[in-house]
């Protein structure tokens, strides 16, 4: 109750504690799980067709009017999208105006329910799936949270608008649908119902990172703890639960299935990229927004000892894979010989190569810290888009030539390449953090990015030939998109 401003005391649900508004929506869990299915068990299925055309028409009014409302709340949009979050207890006299509509609105999440409770009463058992349930669970929680503890902020504006839009259509759709067979040919647009969802949840998703995680965190964080965390996680539940059955495929199942058995023991490797790309994206944040934020106001760190123990570790370990690639190309005999070996085939010297591949994935997501350095350093200049892409793009190259044509020829070539390049400029970045005597004896500094635009030139012209010369039909269907992307 303490968290809940005294405009909101006067409304039915919205003055006190949840336990009312809980209870609600237990038992209705509880019917449409267990007390419903069982009561319907024996029975026939209820005759519902008028009852369900009312309710879906009067659902189809009510969204609609929230599509207009939610515009009216947004001024049409002319209030910036990305605009501030207002503090907690900033209220303008439009928000307080907009009061009693947007606690009528989380009252129509608790008409929804409805729904689903026909399906039992209708016995239609296969509509009533897990993501169904979690939804219509999950939709009127977000709506009591939000009308209860910040009624006020542009998210619950932005997310009515959205979510009025896809209830009209969907609602719309099964008014129509209820009027019989004659009318099917006309609702063919009923494949474009899940995109609408999907495309609410992406922009969802966008607007919180982009908003509230960039934009003003500061006033977020000191809105209620549970409101951040519902804030944070739910669009990802969301949009992962609409694509449960593809997107676990997608993500998981299909790299495992296309992984070889002879890689599954390696970390980050064996199972689907999701830690892996949990890593890439979190060092994306940080070197992008959440790491020049907190240096914003501190000093640069000193890290002149750390730097040249890592850059001595980078010109050590790429000298070593300049030895390994060249004795994987059998001393450059191999990169002629530009045909690719078959999914599944292996030689005993392939197989013997795997645990250095591995590791050489490994070294390049070591790679990363060198943007962390510039980063805590303050040296912001360095941090171009080049250097990020770059960056990023690599380790994910690597992990999937890695994960899925370790034995191919690709995967030798680039190593040697990008070794020698890695060898020439760290042992650079090493030798200038001895300071300024030294900068005489670094003239071939000028050399270092002809160096790389070599490598890239040369890379780019042996995987074109190669790719047009090899028939991948055999290969993952990553790998193919892996060879046209290059």
């Amino acid at each position: 109750m303490s968290k809940t401003d005294d405009r909101l005391k006067e409304y039915p649900l919205l003055s006190g504690g949840p336990e009312l508004f809980l209870s609600i929506m237990l038992f209705w869990l509880l019917f449409v799980t267990k007390l419903g299915p069982n009561y319907m068990r024996d029975r026939k299925p209820f005759v519902l067709r008028e009852i369900i055309m009312i309710y879906n028409f009067i659902l189809v009014v009510i969204n609609a009017y929230f599509v207009y409302a939610s515009l009216r709340w947004l001024d049409y949009f002319n209030k910036p999208v990305l605009t501030r979050l207002p503090a907690r207890n900033e209220w303008s006299e439009k928000a307080i105006a907009e009061l009693p509509e947007k606690a009528f609105y989380a009252f129509t999440k608790l008409f929804d329910l409805f729904d689903t409770v026909f399906f039992v009463l209708r016995k239609k058992s296969n509509q009533i799936t897990f993501l169904h349930v979690y939804h219509h669970f999950m939709v009127p929680v977000l709506g009591y949270m939000a009308a209860k503890l910040c009624p006020q902020t542009i998210i619950v504006e932005g997310f009515c608008f959205a979510n009025s839009i896809v209830h009209t259509v969907m609602y719309s759709y099964y008014l129509l649908s209820a009027f019989g067979p004659q009318i099917q040919p006309y609702l063919w647009w009923k494949r474009y119902i899940t995109r609408l969802q999907l495309i609410q949840f992406a922009m969802m998703i966008y607007f919180f990172f982009y908003g509230v995680l960039y934009g003003y965190p500061a006033i977020f964080y000191d809105y209620p703890l549970p409101l951040q965390v519902v804030a944070c996680i739910q669009p990802f539940v969301f949009f992962y639960l609409f694509l449960s059955d593809k997107m676990l495929y997608v993500l998981h199942d299909y790299w495992i299935n296309e992984t070889d058995d002879r890689i599954k023991p390696y970390f980050l490797l064996s199972g689907g990229p999701e830690l892996f790309l949990t890593i890439m994206f979190l060092w994306l944040i940080f070197v992008t927004k959440l790491g020049p934020n907190f240096m914003r106001d501190r000093k640069p760190f000193v890290l002149r000892e750390i730097i040249i123990i890592y850059n001595f570790i980078l010109v050590v370990i790429s000298a070593y894979f300049t030895y390994a690639s060249i004795g994987w190309l059998d001393y450059g005999h191999k990169s002629w010989d530009l045909k690719l070996p078959e999914r599944n085939q292996w030689s005993d010297k392939a197989i013997a190569e795997i645990p250095e591949k591995a590791f050489y994935f490994y070294t390049k997501l070591f790679d990363l810290f060198d943007s962390v350095f510039f980063v805590l350093r303050k040296k912001s200049n360095q941090l171009s888009f080049l250097h990020v892409y770059h960056h990023f793009m690599v380790p994910v190259l690597v992990f999937l030539v890695a994960k899925l044509s370790p034995q191919t020829v690709a995967i030798e070539v680039f190593c040697l390449l990008n070794s020698i390049v890695h060898t020439v400029m760290y042992s650079y970045y090493l030798l200038s953090a001895f300071g300024p005597q030294i900068q005489p004896y670094l003239w071939w500094k000028r050399y270092i990015t002809r160096l790389q635009l070599i490598q890239f030139a040369i890379l780019i012209v042996y995987v074109m030939y190669s790719v047009s010369v090899n028939d991948l039909s055999g290969y993952a269907m990553a790998f193919k998109w892996l060879a046209d992307f290059i």
